[in-house]
C-alpha cells in the first residue's frame, strides 16, 4: 500500500480528547494526533476521525499544523466496511498497483452548481463588490461530485490570479481556509483563492498524486482532471486572469507537483511544502515552482527515502531537476540563507525562477500556520514567502 514512513520512534499515543503534543524550545508545539494535524497516507490511520474531530477545538493553539501520523495496518473488516461505505466517487477501484492520473477533463463549465448557502455562480453574481465573498461550488466528475471553497473578494478584480490552496491528507478544505491565512492574504493582494475538496471526506480525504497517496491513489481518482475543469469553470464565473498557481502542503503538494508535470500549460507557479514528485515528469511544461522542506521531516524527508513497502519518494533536488530543465534555468543557482532558512534561487528563461528553501529543524509542518499566517514574506511564514515568490511567476 501507498504510505509515509513512519517517524523515528515506532510507538505513537493513542488519540484522546487532548491531541498528544511535543515541543521544541525554538519553535512552540507540533502536534502529532487531531484534525487538522493529521495527515494519513494508505487505507489506514492512527487516529479515529471522530476522536480527531472531538479533540480538535482544543488543539487549534498547537502551532504549526503538522501533516502526518503512523500508519497501521487495517483489518480486512475495515476494508469490507470501506467498500460498502465508498459513494459513487468510489465505483472505480483499480486492483494492485496504483494508477497515475490522467489529467483528462471530465468536467465543463456548465456542471458547475452553487451550494445552496452560497451565492449564484452567475457571472453577474460573482463581480467584485459581492456581498458574500466566500462560496462553495460543486462540479459532477466521473468520480462522483466534488467540492470546493472559492474565496474571490471584493479587491480582486477582474483578470485577478488564481491561488488553488491543496489541504494534505485527513484534512478538508475548511481546514486549510483555517489554517493558512490564504483568506486574509487574497483580501490584502488582490487574488482569488479556491480549496478543493479531496476525496472520500468521510474517512482520509486524500489526492492521487500518482504513487502517493492511497486510497486515493489507488482508487485512481482523476484529481488533476478535477482541478483543470475546476479552474476552466471558475474562469468563466470568476472572470479570471491567466495566472494560476498551485500551492499544497504535503499529499496536497504531491498534486500540485502532479497538476504541472501531468498538464503542461494550466500552471504559472507550483508552490509546495513537504511534498515530493510521485508522477513520472520527464517533459513538464515551464513553470516556476518553489519548494520548501525541513532537515526535521522524516515523513517525506528532504534527501528522498524508500519506505519499506517500496514507495519510493524523490529527493527535494530530484523532484526539482525537470522543472529546472523546463524552465532554462541558469547555472547552479544563487544560494543564501536567511535565519533558519538555506535558500537556492535559479533565475530562468522569461523571468521564472526554481527556488528551494531547507529550513533547518523543521519537521513535516508547514511554517507559520495559524494566527498571522501570509504576514510576513520570508521562509518560517510559508504563506506569505510561497505567495511573494510565486507572484513573479510569468503566465
Amino acid at each position: 500500500m501507498d504510505g509515509l514512513p513512519d517517524g523515528p520512534s515506532s510507538q505513537r499515543p493513542a488519540c484522546t480528547r487532548e491531541p498528544f503534543v511535543t515541543s521544541r524550545p525554538d519553535r512552540g508545539t507540533e502536534r502529532k494526533c487531531g484534525i487538522p494535524t493529521v495527515e494519513v497516507h494508505g487505507p489506514h490511520r492512527h487516529c479515529s476521525r471522530e476522536r480527531a474531530r472531538a479533540g480538535r477545538a482544543d488543539s487549534e493553539r498547537a502551532r504549526p499544523v503538522r501533516g502526518n501520523a503512523t500508519v497501521n495496518r487495517l483489518s480486512s473488516l475495515w476494508v469490507l466496511v470501506l467498500a460498502v461505505a465508498c459513494s459513487a466517487a468510489c465505483t472505480s477501484v483499480v486492483e494492485g498497483s496504483a494508477r497515475a492520473p490522467s489529467g483528462a477533463l471530465g468536467v465543463t463549465a456548465a456542471d458547475v452548481t452553487p451550494h445552496p448557502s452560497g451565492p449564484s455562480t452567475s457571472s453577474a453574481a460573482n463581480t467584485v463588490g459581492s456581498s458574500t465573498p466566500t462560496r462553495v461550488v460543486t462540479l459532477r466528475t466521473s468520480d462522483g461530485t466534488r467540492s470546493a471553497i472559492v474565496h474571490h473578494p471584493r479587491s480582486a478584480r477582474k483578470g485577478a490570479p488564481l491561488v488553488v490552496m491543496l489541504h494534505p491528507a485527513a484534512t478538508t478544505a475548511l481546514d486549510a481556509e483555517a489554517a493558512f491565512g490564504f483568506d486574509a492574504l487574497a483580501d490584502r493582494a488582490g487574488f482569488v483563492v479556491v480549496y478543493p475538496e479531496g476525496t472520500l471526506p468521510s474517512y482520509q480525504n486524500t489526492w492521487n498524486g500518482g504513487r502517493c497517496c492511497a486510497p486515493a491513489s489507488e482508487l485512481g481518482t482523476d484529481d488533476v482532471g478535477f482541478l483543470h475543469a475546476l479552474v476552466q469553470a471558475l474562469r468563466s464565473t470568476d472572470g479570471l486572469g491567466s495566472q494560476v498557481y498551485a500551492v499544497g502542503f504535503s499529499n496536497g503538494g504531491i498534486l500540485a507537483y502532479a497538476w504541472a508535470c501531468l498538464r503542461p500549460g494550466d500552471l504559472s507557479g507550483v508552490g509546495v511544502v513537504a511534498a515530493a514528485v510521485m508522477v513520472d515528469c520527464a517533459d513538464p511544461g515551464p513553470v516556476t515552482v518553489v519548494a520548501i522542506h525541513g532537515t526535521a521531516d522524516t515523513s517525506i524527508p528532504a534527501a528522498g527515502v524508500t519506505t519499506d513497502t517500496g514507495v519510493r519518494f524523490p529527493s527535494v533536488d530530484q523532484s526539482l531537476a525537470p522543472f529546472r530543465t523546463a524552465d532554462r534555468c541558469i547555472g547552479v543557482g544563487h544560494a543564501g540563507a536567511a535565519g533558519d532558512a538555506r535558500i537556492q534561487k535559479w533565475d530562468c528563461a522569461e523571468g521564472r525562477r526554481v527556488v528551494k528553501t531547507v529550513i533547518t529543524g523543521l519537521g513535516h509542518s508547514w511554517p507559520g500556520a495559524g494566527a498571522g499566517a501570509g504576514t510576513r514574506s520570508v521562509a518560517d511564514d510559508a504563506t506569505g514567502y510561497l505567495w511573494a515568490q510565486l507572484r513573479r511567476a510569468t503566465s
